[in-house]
């Protein structure tokens, strides 16, 4: 059946809207027993404290939105709600007026039992009665994916205690009915499933990693790609190398961790250096916080939008891997302060120095650059370049996160999820500070932990679609930031005229504008929509928005930063080849990525050639 037919239906447990919602949904939860007023004044409490409504519809609605762009555009992705609207029956109606005659239901707890998720399934099958086909997803708890992000979740609360490998972490499950227990419920055993099978450490720190094979040995099919030894690399430069920096090998391998835009630059020139290169990333796709999307004409970017013009680095690169033409410059200039009343302008600088971005005025004078088509032109022209036809396999690993990392005889061995490993004879964890503070820190690099302290902070970025006509001011020079003596504190921190700033970025016609505002438990959405209506004077609603949420987004670098990271470079040096690179390193735009990339790449090939 074609995927245009198919629809993907989350379902999840539902919640009240507002506090006047919180009797009939109760009312709902309990089948039609009356709730006591005690009760009820209880719980209405509780939901004023986090806001007066539930969070679970937005929440899913998110969820929903992200499993939409990883099926890609030909399946539409619902949601529906147990106990409150929009509900299963409500959502079901939706799916067989836009024309759907399949539904594949996905239930947002993990593990299946008669009690919560058959209850689901029960509801769906009755909305589906005549009208279309359904499949359920009845258990997905044991996935290797949702498994590292437990993992991930717990190491980073774990990382608040001092000694985090001494730390109890207790996993708790839902209780159940005695009859249902009886009935021979499936779901008693699924805690200790997940208890059994960590993804991290220091959740792991009594899992022994597997250590190596005897090295005499043929590898495997299943590491067979790490040990692949391309005749055509032998005896001499693949041309186009930077013959000053990189070293020639003897074919050695290396793995890359991270497939973000360090990641990939670093593996770019160690594959141009000789080595034999393997790049793993977690994620479904690469290029880290570089998000390009495309929607009705519009260009949107979830990350960054383009990068320093004085900064050489980017389009260095670019022309390296042939994409030199489809670098531009910014059509806009000129930032402006909005005061409560109207804009002031601005001196150059003085907008990052605002925002609290560090960056010299004499390279902001010179404006921004980016590509044609995207920041993520570049991403898509590395990555081309580990899983195109020349290779026998791909050499880059998507959706592969890494679980262990040890020593071995001839390097290193790294553990991946699925029970897969891959031996190296260098490695670069291309990967945030505090992730990469965690593996080095496990195999014995003292006083890795102080990567930890470089802070990730929480963003969210908003663009919004309008036609030209809607907007009431004139949009002149690249966008506004907010004064922080706001008379009304606004969630709106920046905002970006991304359709001025740039060419293509909209239609003929249209406008697109990119919001920055704080972390909010609202609508992020809603709430741009509402302050930028007020300031720019925008009649009706946008064509459409998309928010990005960052929940660890530009990393903050702490007091001495330069002299901790000093330090743990220098005690690399006792190990086998190893490199860290990375925004929250040596710089956190664009450009220093890139260039933290290559460098990690020059100090690996300078040791291995050794």
């Amino acid at each position: 059946m074609a995927a245009d037919r198919v629809a993907v239906l989350l379902m999840a447990y539902g919640g009240p809207g507002s506090l006047d919602d919180v009797g009939p949904y109760l009312n709902d939860v309990r089948g039609g027993r009356p709730t006591s007023p005690e009760l009820l004044h209880e719980i209405r409490e509780r939901y004023a404290k986090i806001g007066g409504r539930s969070p679970i519809l937005e929440l899913t609605r998110a969820q929903a939105a992200a499993v939409g762009r990883a099926l890609g555009g030909g399946f539409h992705v619902y949601v529906g709600m147990r106990h409150w609207h929009p509900y299963i029956r409500e959502t079901a109606d939706e799916v067989v007026r836009d024309g759907h005659r399949a539904v594949v239901g996905v239930v947002m707890a993990p593990h299946y039992s008669a009690m919560s998720v058959g209850a689901y399934e029960k509801k769906l099958l009755e909305a589906a009665q005549g009208h279309f086909e359904t499949a359920l997803v009845r258990s997905w708890g044991d996935h290797p994916a949702f498994l590292e992000a437990v993992a991930e979740r717990v190491s980073q609360a774990l990382q608040r205690f001092p000694s985090p490998s001494v730390v109890q972490v207790i996993f708790t499950a839902h209780s159940l009915p005695e009859r249902i227990l009886a009935a021979g419920d499936p779901y008693p055993a699924r805690p200790h499933r997940i208890r059994v099978r960590p993804c991290r450490d220091p959740l792991r720190h009594r899992h022994r990693v597997p250590g190596p094979r005897p090295a005499a040995r043929r590898p495997s099919g299943a590491h067979r790609l790490a040990e692949r030894r391309p005749g055509a690399r032998r005896g001499r430069r693949r041309r186009g190398a930077n013959r000053g920096a990189r070293a020639r090998l003897d074919v050695s391998r290396v793995v890359v961790v991270g497939a973000g835009i360090a990641g990939l630059a670093a593996a770019w020139d160690l594959a141009q250096g000789g080595a034999d290169v393997t790049v793993l990333e977690s994620e479904r796709r690469p290029g880290g916080v570089i998000v390009t999307e495309r929607r009705d004409g519009f260009l949107v970017e979830g990350g960054p939008d383009g990068f320093l013009a004085a900064e050489p680095e980017l389009p260095a690169l670019a022309a390296e891997l042939g994409i030199g033409s489809r670098v531009v410059g910014q059509q806009a200039r000129g930032t402006s302060l909005w005061t409560g009343k109207a804009f002031e302008p601005l001196e150059e600088g003085r907008a990052a120095e605002l925002l609290g971005i560090e960056t010299r005025t004499s390279d902001l004078a010179a404006g921004f650059r980016t590509f044609v088509g995207g920041m993520d032109e570049v991403v898509t022209a590395l990555a081309q370049r580990f899983v195109g036809a020349q290779h026998a396999a791909p050499l880059l690993g998507l959706a592969q996160g890494v679980t262990g990392i040890i020593r071995s005889r001839t390097g290193w061995r790294v553990s991946l999820t699925g029970g897969s490993a891959r031996e190296a004879d260098a490695l670069v964890l291309a990967l945030p500070a505090y992730a990469a503070g965690r593996w080095l820190e496990q195999i014995g690099v003292a006083g890795a932990r102080a990567l930890a302290d470089v802070v990730y902070a929480p963003s969210i970025t908003v663009s919004l679609a309008y036609r030209a006509d809607q907007i009431g001011r004139a949009l002149d020079g690249t966008g506004f930031v907010v004064g922080a003596r706001h008379a009304a504190p606004l969630q709106i921190k920046a905002c970006t005229y991304a359709s001025s700033k740039f060419p293509g970025r909209a239609p003929d016609g249209h406008v697109l504008l990119r919001a920055f505002i704080a972390p909010t438990d609202g609508d992020a959405a809603q709430v741009a929509h509402a302050e930028l209506s007020a300031i720019l004077r925008i009649r009706s609603a946008p064509l459409w928005s998309r928010a990005f949420h960052w929940t660890r987004g530009l990393p903050r670098y702490r007091e001495h930063h330069a002299t901790h990271l000093a330090a743990v470079r220098n005690r690399l040096v006792r190990l086998a080849p190893l490199a860290i690179a990375g925004a929250g390193y040596d710089g956190a735009g664009v450009s220093a990525c890139v260039r933290s990339g290559r460098d990690a790449a020059r100090v690996t090939l300078g040791r291995l050639a050794r």
